[in-house]
């Protein structure tokens, strides 16, 4: 069995947590994963999360890799939004949308370091009033523990008005080379068809479609059936449940969220920049996209004195027979 001293030095800047079964680096900037370092079938460790390792390199990549992304991740149509009757302009960033909380959202910030143990980080964030044409003021707490072979992953947000907030991670999670040898499964029985990469407002089941990942799928089929894909998934049931599992030959990662939506971007368009490549794939719980514009869905509109709790768990390890839990 090899020991923690024999995975990678921790950053330099960053702060790192860690088990007997899993380690964690962690950077500032961002609030962001940058590595998870996981048991596989031979006792060795592997690095299951892809993104520049320095802060220099992911400020100059479009990966959003490992970050935490406020104030809304995913798509805002048209860059605009209305809150009991006010009309709100948000920065566009992205051919005339919102993008993770426009051009300098939270994932390019330097958050706070409030406290750390060995096996626990909390950061802080405060957004001012106006933070990319989001209205009022949001504190926001990102909560990191490590267990066992358990990344518990909590978000507390705040606001003293009205305002949007619906956050995720973004890391791409990376478990084998071979994209032959990672193999996706998410329990949904309906994904968000979208236009303009924006969701259509409809809930679209994916019975005999090849975005379906019920059954399973490896990234390498998945993007050549579908071209890639870039969309959220209806995840099935409620409250802290399974939402994903990727499995390479020799390590897997299961998450867990209480959140409706799981967004699966395959990174096939991801422009290259020259860096570090990219690899995997990016798992985002959260709200569905847009959901500002769609009545019927889960609202991302906060209000004082509620507070916003967003949680996720990944779990790391060896490869497991072939069941989602």
């Amino acid at each position: 069995m090899t020991s923690v001293a024999q995975v990678e030095e921790p950053l330099r800047t960053g702060v790192r947590i860690a088990s007997r079964d899993l380690v964690v680096d962690l950077s500032p900037r961002g609030a962001r994963l940058v590595r998870m370092w996981a048991r596989t079938s031979s006792g060795r460790w592997r690095d299951v999360l892809s993104g520049p390792a320095d802060d220099e390199g992911y400020l100059a990549s479009p990966s959003y890799a490992g970050a935490t992304i406020g104030r809304v991740a995913n798509r805002i149509a048209g860059g605009r939004l209305d809150i009991d009757g006010t009309a709100y302009e948000l920065d566009r960033n992205d051919d005339g949308r919102t993008l993770h909380g426009g051009g300098d959202g939270f994932d390019r910030r330097t958050w706070q370091v409030v406290s750390t143990t060995s096996g626990c980080a909390v950061l802080r964030l405060e957004s001012p009033d106006g933070d990319q044409g989001f209205p009022g003021r949001v504190v926001v707490t990102a909560r990191f523990v490590v267990v066992g072979d358990r990344l518990g992953v909590r978000f507390r947000a705040t606001t003293d008005r009205p305002t949007c907030v619906a956050l995720t991670v973004h890391p791409y999670l990376h478990v084998a080379d071979d994209p032959a040898d990672a193999r996706l499964w998410v329990p949904a029985a309906a994904w968000l068809p979208a236009a303009g990469k924006v969701p259509t407002g409809v809930v679209e089941p994916l019975d005999g479609h090849p975005a379906d990942l019920r059954p399973g799928r490896s990234l390498a089929d998945l993007v050549g059936a579908t071209g890639g894909v870039d969309h959220t998934y209806a995840v099935d049931g409620t409250g802290m449940r399974p939402v994903a599992r990727l499995r390479g030959r020799d390590v897997e990662v299961r998450m867990s969220s209480d959140q409706p939506g799981l967004h699966v971007y395959t990174a096939h368009d991801l422009p290259d920049t020259g860096g570090e490549p990219v690899r995997g794939v990016a798992l985002e719980p959260g709200l569905y996209p847009d959901a500002v514009h769609h009545e019927t869905w889960r609202s991302p509109v906060l209000r004082a004195p509620e507070v916003y709790v967003w949680n996720a768990m990944l779990r790391g390890g060896p490869a497991r027979p072939l069941q989602l839990v």
